[in-house]
């Protein structure tokens, strides 16, 4: 009975794997013109960058420094450093940065609430159309700022993402979450044509003031709150765009244990944001409603029901049968599931190329097989420990 359940579950989450490759590969062939954007003309009004930080001693100082160095007029350009409560001399340094950029860079103290507060605080202070939050870790291009503030001459876009990339890859971990960005900025654009973006990510995303005004400021309590709010605005069908363009590089997880860390905030993160905004699971809200949002949804579901299943799987003493099917494919005898394995496979590595293409990026080859061999291992051992600490009710830190 086990055994029948495992398998069904694999054919459930093997052909959810394969509708999303198929789904992302027709859409980039629909969009092919769209993709790349087009020049919507020069708008930079006035706007807030505000960068919070916490023990960002020797780091913030570069950030800031790439930021100023941005094509945006300098007269419309406002940097707001708010220190989130550090215990180093990062308050300090901004202060230093202060005085440099007299008038663009101002500097804020507060205490020790986390990240969403230290935006908040910002949030509340500026004055400007635009506000964009930006990552004390996280290094803008010079054409960027521009790329994005173009969207909004369109009066019903409400945020703009940006095309986040990893800061110089060395590390085998590092290169495979390279491919992994690369893919999501493809990704990402072509849920925007669909007004079905899920995220509004710190490295770099731009909002329309106004748009605080009508769905609040960031959850303090969220543990994914970049996520949480992109899920309110699009709770309250507003437009939220993404650029393929818009280059903002950050630093990543440079070890196990912290991209751990990372990936089992944004999975409870997550968990919790589908509970909440359980109500867009309905046809009101187009596509994001009716495919987008479920395919998260079920596909959080299945992994938990993978885990629970192999727990059950282990106490019976048969733990490894469970992932038999991944190894059989490469032994004589084809079954059903092992075909579409290979399919898989085969267009995964067709996506990558498709995503290498528009963003004139040259990936890797090796770099491209770490991901494709242990991008999943890594996603299920992610899961077990988001599920260890669920159940354990461990308190997440920022």
């Amino acid at each position: 009975m086990l055994e029948e359940v495992v398998t069904i579950l694999m054919y459930v989450i093997a052909f959810l794997t394969l509708y999303i490759t198929i789904f992302y590969l027709l859409l980039t062939i629909e969009k092919k013109d769209e993709i790349k954007e087009k020049a919507a003309g020069v708008y930079t009004p006035p706007i807030t960058v505000i960068i919070p930080c916490y023990n960002e001693e020797g780091v913030i100082t570069k950030t800031v420094s790439v930021l100023m160095k941005s094509d945006y007029p300098k007269k419309n350009l406002k940097v707001f450093l708010v220190d989130d409560g550090s215990t180093d001399n990062t308050f300090q340094e901004m202060k230093t940065l202060e005085k440099k950029y007299k008038g663009n860079v101002k500097a804020f103290s507060k205490k020790n609430g986390g990240k969403s507060s230290a935006i908040n605080y910002g949030i509340m202070r500026a004055r400007t159309e635009l506000i964009a939050t930006l990552d004390s870790d996280s290094y803008v291009h010079v054409k960027s700022l521009k790329k994005m503030t173009s969207f909004f001459k369109d009066s019903t876009v409400m945020a703009a993402t940006s095309a986040i990339k990893v800061y110089k890859p060395k590390k085998i971990i590092e290169k495979v979450q390279h491919v992994e960005y690369l893919l999501t900025i493809v990704s990402r654009r072509l849920l925007s044509f669909l007004d079905s973006v899920t995220v509004t990510p710190g490295p770099l995303s731009v909002f329309r003031r106004s748009v605080f005004k009508k769905v609040g400021l960031f959850d303090e309590t969220s543990l994914l709150e970049d996520q949480e709010i992109a899920y309110r605005i699009q709770a309250h069908n507003y437009k939220i765009v993404s650029s393929l363009n818009a280059s903002v590089w950050t630093e990543v997880p440079r070890t196990f244990k912290a991209l751990i860390r990372q990936r089992v905030r944004w999975n409870r993160g997550g968990l919790r944001n589908y509970w909440k905004y359980k109500k867009i699971l309905s046809p009101r809200y187009g596509d994001f409603g009716v495919i987008i949002f479920p395919l998260g949804l079920i596909g959080s579901i299945a992994v938990l029901a993978v885990f629970f299943i192999s727990l059950v799987s282990l106490l019976n003493g048969s733990a490894f049968q469970f992932f038999q099917y991944g190894f059989k494919v490469f032994y004589y005898g084809f079954n059903a599931l092992q075909v579409i394995s290979l399919i898989i496979f085969t267009l995964s590595v067709l996506w990558i190329w498709v995503a290498s293409k528009h963003l004139k990026e040259k990936m890797n080859p090796i770099s491209i097989a770490l991901y494709l061999v242990f991008y999943s291992f890594l996603i299920t051992i992610f899961w077990i420990v988001t599920i260890g600490e669920e159940l354990s009710f461990r308190k997440q830190r920022w």
